[in-house]
């Protein structure tokens, strides 16, 4: 196995850790490499596990001391421009304002 995943990727690119179990834990030092060991481990129908990449992962971000007739819609293309896809936009409004 460690023979196969090296001539997939190149020794210094990532570490690997025996663990209990016949488990062998392998860290990824670039995002291609990661990409690289997962298409194989695809293939080959090898069983693994996996986190999601630091940059692929997604965020939540607030906006506070919008006025409550925002437009959301605009919100979302103005995201869009600067190149974050937005899942949801919501304009929270308070109870008072309604």
């Amino acid at each position: 196995m460690i023979n196969r995943i090296r001539n997939i990727a190149e020794d210094e690119k990532y570490t690997t850790k025996s663990l209990i179990n016949n488990i062998i834990k392998i860290n990824c030092v670039t995002p291609e490499t990661y990409r690289n060991l997962i298409k194989y481990f695809k293939e080959s129908n090898t069983y693994y596990h996996t986190y999601q990449l630091k940059e692929e992962r997604t965020y939540r971000i607030v906006i506070k001391h919008l006025h409550y007739s925002t437009d959301t819609e605009g919100i979302r293309q103005e995201l869009l421009e600067l190149g974050h896809n937005a899942r949801n936009t919501i304009n929270a409004k308070s109870p008072r304002n309604l």
